[in-house]
Order: C-alpha cells, then structure tokens, then sequence
C-alpha cells in the first residue's frame, strides 16, 4: 500500500463521467463571513442536522453537492463547507502522491480546520437543528474523527474512511485517534480500505470498547472513493452508492433523532 496518499491503489480518481443525477438541485451557496458553504434543507420539519466533509478533490468535486442533497432528502439539514477554500482540491497542486500536493493538505491541521466547521454547526443551529452529525468521505473521515473528540456531534460517519491522513500528514497515531472518539460511529469501507476500519477492525474495536456504537459495513465489491467519485452509470456502484447513504442517513435517523434504525443491505 503506498505511504504517499489516503487513497490505496486501485481507488476511484476523481470523477470524469458527470451524469444528470450528478448535478445539485436542493440547495444554495452561502458566504458565512469568509467561509463558501453549500446547505441543504430538509425536504420536511427536522430539528437535526449534518455537516458534509469532502475528500481532497475539496468542494468543486462533481458528485458531492447532488450527495449533499441525497442526504438531505432523508430529513436532515446539510452544510458542507469549503474548509479548503476556493473550490480549490489536491489535484490543483499536482495530486496527493506529490510533495505539492501533500504541502497543501498539510496547510489543513485540525487548529485550521476546528473553526470553519464551529462556523458549519452554528450555521445548522441557527436554521434550528438541536441535534448534529458529521459525514466524511476519505480524507474527511480523518476530520469527523477528529471533530468526533470534541463533544460537538452526536453521531459521526465516514465513507471510504482514510483515518491513516493523520498518521501521513501530521504524525498522529490511528489508534489513538479513534480512542479519542467520544460519540457513536458507522464506517462504510470498500474492499480495497485497510482492514482496520472494517468489521472487527482495530479502530471500530476501539471505539466500541470505549462505550461507543462503532458499526463497520464493508461494500467489497467496491474500490476507495465510490461513493462521492465512482461512476454510478455502472449498476454496481449506483446500487452501493445508494446502499452507502441509505446506511449513513438510517444511523444518523437513530443517533439524531432517536428513531428509526440502521436499515440493513
């Protein structure tokens, strides 16, 4: 597995085949006091509400807003903000795999990262969520971990998690990241992503012996990155696609609200 990115071999590059459903629809871009944001209401009343974190092809990416939406749809208030800002992602500096690449992500320490996302939640609670969750896709899941510390969310989730961005960038220790976690967790690897964050991996072991639901749903069929990059006009990832969010919204239905459960594949 290579040393130099958060992506394993074989994972999805960032998105070239742009569907019509690829295409946002629900929600508007917002300026909150120099940080873009993109929200989402929910489609019906909801007291709850989620912060999207991207991967490092950052907030230009071609199917995150329209996941945004999905998720939404479900009955959750959306805020992705551009933490990188300027729609900018890796691929504008010469990729992960790149020392170029690496220096800009390395500019995104947690110091850098917490208030951006404090201004993502404020922003929620003032359209009236009492209860919050955060989804990362691959390098966001590093964040919802960390943010997952902080007492802030009640739920966390990460698709094609990259818990290893902490230990590649910043010298952190995986293990010790997820005893850190403080709040319920679902992880959705594909097959290709370390066996730590899989069933019965070291991390989701962790963070369930801490007192914390910690439920792994592995998509083996999968590569890293399907989800918010993989071409959906292919059956198998369309279906996992929606498998994937049916699973987050479902986890974030019990941990926000109360009701509802975890739906099964």
């Amino acid at each position: 597995m290579s040393t130099k990115s958060c992506c394993p071999p074989g994972s999805w590059p960032e998105l070239a085949v742009k569907l019509d459903s690829d295409q946002p629809q629900s929600g508007v871009l917002e300026n909150l006091d120099g940080l873009d944001t993109y929200t989402v209401p929910s489609p019906s009343e909801s007291t709850s509400g989620v912060v999207f974190l991207y991967d490092v092809h950052g907030f230009g990416g071609v199917r995150v807003k329209s996941v945004c939406d999905a998720i939404a749809m479900n009955g959750f208030h959306v805020c992705m903000p551009d933490v990188y800002g300027q729609s900018q992602g890796v691929n504008d500096f010469g990729g992960f795999g790149t020392d170029t690449g690496k220096d800009f992500l390395k500019q995104f320490t947690w110091a850098n990262l917490e208030p951006k996302v404090d201004k993502a939640i404020a922003h929620l609670k003032a359209k009236g969520c009492t209860s919050i969750g955060a989804v990362g896709f691959c390098w966001g899941a590093w964040v919802v971990f960390k943010l997952s510390a902080t007492g802030k969310i009640q739920a966390g989730a990460g698709c094609h998690p990259s818990i290893k961005v902490g230990p590649l960038l910043f010298g952190e220790v995986e293990e010790d990241l997820a005893k850190a976690v403080k709040c319920p967790q679902l992880l959705c690897p594909a097959g290709n992503d370390p066996d730590n964050v899989k069933p019965n991996g070291a991390l989701v072991n962790i963070v369930n012996g801490a007192g914390y639901e910690c439920k792994s749903v592995e998509f083996p069929e999968m590569v890293h990155g399907w989800v918010i990059r993989g071409d959906a006009s292919q059956e198998n990832v369309a279906r996992d696609v929606t498998g994937a969010l049916g699973l987050v919204s479902g986890f974030f239905a019990q941990h926000l609200t109360g009701e509802g459960a975890v739906p099964a594949l």
